[in-house]
């Protein structure tokens, strides 16, 4: 469920990129609202530097200075903005990069994870499950702007005539973009997760599939496409079933090549 960093490999990949169109030629009209996502940046990382704290209560949504914190770094129209630019792409991918952080520290809160031996990972598993339990609302948010600002990578990626890359700079983006969807689809076939949070990381992950799929080769769609049928198979729930089904059709349609 870990989800992985990403500004550093896109920054990198996006400069080389985007080698085309300079600073210099991106119009006014483009410029994005930098205020805007430098206080996200800010809240960002306030709000890891306090899950991360020990000895700390772990903050929770229902602590209304936490919400407002969560509404300013990870809100989703920052994740969806339209007119989506070099500039955008490396603020919202920096932000993405931090929800990840965010969501793993959550998972390991209260793990002590320099003291922990090999033969504790069971222990520390079981904890780690605990966490996504106690935590469902908060990872629900760093989930899902993670899922969007996904889809918007992906469009730039794929979409945009002035992002020249080669075939493996392109593939590694969707490597990465791949490894975050997988981890918002693994804890969507959790059974032990409540069906409504569920289906609304599904509804979500649906919402964004055909845009993900602009970056997957055939064969990564039916890969991905297959796991998503056999958890289909083995789900007891009809909604969350049928959910998994249309992202499997969704993925398989729009894959790009």
């Amino acid at each position: 469920m870990r989800m992985l960093p990403t500004i550093f490999l896109i920054s990198q990949l996006f400069v080389a990129g985007f080698a085309a169109q300079s600073f210099g030629q991106i119009s006014d009209s483009q410029a994005p609202d930098q205020r805007a996502f430098a206080e996200a940046q800010k809240a960002a990382d306030q709000l890891i530097t306090m899950v991360s704290a020990r000895n700390t209560v772990v903050p929770k949504l229902s602590d209304p200075q936490i919400a407002y914190l969560f509404s300013i770094a990870f809100s989703p129209q920052l994740a969806i903005r339209s007119g989506i630019n070099f500039e955008n792409v490396i603020e919202i991918s920096s932000l993405q990069e931090k929800s990840g952080k965010l969501v793993r520290a959550y998972l390991h809160s209260g793990i002590d994870e320099s003291a922990v031996s090999s033969e504790d990972k069971q222990v520390v598993n079981e904890r780690v499950g605990r966490n996504l339990l106690d935590f469902l609302d908060e990872i629900a948010l760093a989930y899902d702007f993670s899922l969007l600002a996904g889809a918007n990578i992906a469009d730039f990626v794929a979409g945009d005539p002035n992002f020249q890359s080669t075939e493996a700079e392109r593939s590694a983006i969707a490597q990465v973009q791949l490894r975050i969807l997988s981890s918002v689809l693994a804890c969507s076939t959790d059974t032990a997760i409540e069906i409504p949070w569920r289906e609304e990381r599904l509804a979500v992950i649906n919402g964004t599939a055909r845009n993900f799929a602009r970056l997957f080769d055939k064969k990564t769609a039916q890969t991905i496409a297959d796991d998503a049928l056999q958890q289909a198979s083995e789900e007891n729930d009809k909604s969350i079933s049928d959910s998994l089904k249309r992202f499997a059709l969704l993925i398989l349609q729009d894959s790009n090549r």
